[in-house]
């Protein structure tokens, strides 16, 4: 799988926040699930590009704002469409039909999925603020870098995951 994940953090420059947020994740990962710092964006929209070797042109999402939208357009969701494939299976299961494992896990990640996006139901997501799948650094979501909280602007910094 392939994504990002989003780290914020506090710090006096961009190099700082990217460096600290390397810092911060240095023992996560393997050979099969590794990560790389590509940049990071300000609270005042100056982007800086720290690995000039990434492969995913971040630049596309250059502002908070349109961080932003690609979060609350990630985290929000219709329940009863999700829902639809786990009462399929419990139907299937109280009558007396073998579940395959398969669908067990399928529904398992459903509710897993609702749990973290819920709270986003009836609310905007703020990047700056706000977390969802925090410290799940191989699920498209952000962390708080909270002992990071020295310096004077935050910084979202986007760190492409591997796993």
């Amino acid at each position: 799988m392939h994504n990002i994940h989003f780290l914020t953090i506090k710090a006096n420059s961009p190099k700082e926040a990217c460096q600290n947020a390397e810092y911060a994740i240095e023992d996560w990962g393997t050979d099969n699930n590794w990560r790389r710092i590509m940049g990071c964006i300000s609270e005042k929209d100056e982007v800086y590009k720290y690995d000039e070797s990434s492969h995913y042109d971040f630049y596309h999402y250059n502002t908070i704002e349109k961080l932003n939208k690609l979060m609350n357009n990630h985290l929000k969701f219709d329940p009863l469409k999700y829902l639809v494939k786990v009462k399929g299976t419990i139907e299937l299961f109280l009558s007396g039909e073998d579940v395959h494992q398969y669908d067990w896990y399928t529904c398992k990640e459903i509710m897993n999925a609702m749990y973290e996006k819920s709270p986003w139901l009836d609310k905007e997501f703020d990047i700056l603020n706000d977390e969802c799948y925090s410290w799940k650094l191989d699920e498209f979501g952000t962390t708080k870098l909270d002992s990071y909280d020295d310096g004077e602007t935050t910084y979202v910094v986007l760190v492409d995951m591997h796993s």
